[in-house]
């Protein structure tokens, strides 16, 4: 029964994070992408063609691996893949799906035999999502082929540990994140703890590095509650809340 009732106080906490992350303000409103004003999108679009990056015979026959090389603050690029078929037949494309905040603009219906055909791509990036991968997967005639795209976005923020744990019962004691930014990117104007009572500070300690310093408000139930670290620009590719967990007692 009380892994039951701590299972559902995790599900809670979870959605309290998912709800937090995306309610926060932005510190830097100019620069969210709006989808009431799609004009940023439809110019990325446009230029797309000016970042095509070619899927050779070799690499079509399997899975392949391409990089767009985002930049840190990109939150949006659009591109080309430009799909061979090094056999003598065409090849009839039926269907393609995406993941990863890839979205497919366009599509060909044919790859001509001994050619190439373009898949016109967007890449949005998600409030807090932090991975850097996503999927082409392409359905033809003649099987599916499946294209991983890496976002290699330089880094702007990075967190030593992503989750602190204390021990129910436990001294609620202060513990420490260390973050870490790269020069001439985001800059972090402080942190904020969720729930009555939990502790957040920020502290710069040089060279490009901070401390978050936790503590919850007390260890007497096991419970869970989110640090949300804030920059004073968007950080698309950094996951910049901290999950913190009081962990139940060893039965």
């Amino acid at each position: 029964m009380k892994k039951s009732v701590f299972a559902l106080t995790l599900a809670a906490a979870n959605l309290l994070l998912t709800t937090a992350l995306l309610a926060q303000p932005a510190a830097n409103p100019t620069r969210n992408l709006s989808l009431t004003d799609p004009a940023p999108v439809q110019r990325a679009v446009a230029a797309e063609k000016k970042h095509r990056i070619v899927v050779s015979p070799d690499q079509a026959r399997d899975i392949s691996r391409i990089s767009p090389k985002l930049k840190w603050n990109e939150t949006f690029h659009a591109f080309t893949v430009a799909m061979a078929n090094d056999t003598d037949a065409e090849l009839r494309v039926l269907a393609a799906q995406t993941t990863g905040g890839l979205y497919l603009v366009s599509l060909p219906t044919v790859i001509p035999a001994k050619d190439q055909a373009d898949f016109s791509l967007l890449y949005l990036a998600r409030p807090g999502e932090s991975g850097d991968e996503g999927l082409i997967r392409v359905l033809t005639n003649r099987g599916e082929r499946v294209i991983t795209v890496k976002n290699d976005r330089a880094q702007s923020a990075q967190f030593d540990v992503s989750a602190l744990h204390w021990q129910q019962g436990a001294l609620p004691e202060t513990k420490v994140v260390t973050l870490t930014v790269a020069p001439g990117t985001a800059v972090p104007l402080g942190a904020r703890a969720m729930g009555d009572g939990n502790k957040a500070t920020l502290e710069a300690t040089g060279n490009g590095t901070y401390q978050v310093k936790v503590s919850p408000a007390s260890t007497d139930q096991p419970h869970l509650f989110p640090v949300i670290v804030i920059f004073d620009q968007e950080t698309p590719g950094v996951n910049s809340v901290i999950t913190c967990v009081v962990d139940a007692k060893a039965q």
